[in-house]
């Protein structure tokens, strides 16, 4: 039985691609499939959440493309700081005396660790060892092709170091 208007009646059913191919027996199967209205096509919509209100309303977390973000580091005297980590822990920590803000865009890694610590005055000499928790920032030397720390930063206040890493979390 066959259906008026039906396009396989038409000995000339083919199954390329309409869209490419403008001859008048797939315009019509096309034209058919989409209830006789050839000017409004749709195209195939292949991400099961294209469209959808929460993909438009909230942008997907990708925090290379946020832009700066700074981390704030308060200054004090439980705060301290190096730019030239030493390995086998004997890295000379000196006081952080002023407020930073850290652009973590420069920064290719971060890593946390606790234990005893040196410390230092603000002249460089040795204090004391004291225990506590640092950040060490990470980044990428083209030279050598490998990662250092570029700068660490210790915490004796374990309040401190918790409000910092809840920050970072959060740049997330």
């Amino acid at each position: 039985m066959q259906v008026p208007g039906s396009p396989f009646q038409n000995s000339g059913f083919s199954l390329t691609n309409p869209m490419h191919n403008h001859s008048s027996s797939s315009t019509a199967l096309h034209g058919a499939i989409r209830n006789g209205n050839t000017n409004h096509l749709k195209r195939r919509c292949l991400d099961p959440m294209e469209g959808s209100e929460s993909k438009r309303r909230s942008p997907q977390k990708n925090t290379m493309s946020r832009g700066k973000q700074f981390l704030f580091i308060k200054g004090g005297v439980e705060v301290f700081h190096s730019e030239n980590f030493l390995p086998k822990g004997e890295t000379l920590f000196l006081p952080l005396q002023e407020d930073v803000m850290i652009n973590l865009m420069n920064i290719e890694q971060i890593s946390i660790s606790n234990g005893v610590f040196f410390i230092a005055n603000a002249s460089g000499t040795y204090q004391s060892t004291q225990q506590g928790d640092a950040i060490h920032l990470w980044r990428y030397d083209a030279e050598l092709r490998q990662l250092f720390i570029s700068r660490s930063i210790l915490f004796l206040e374990p309040s401190l170091f918790g409000e910092v890493k809840q920050t970072l979390e959060s740049l997330l």
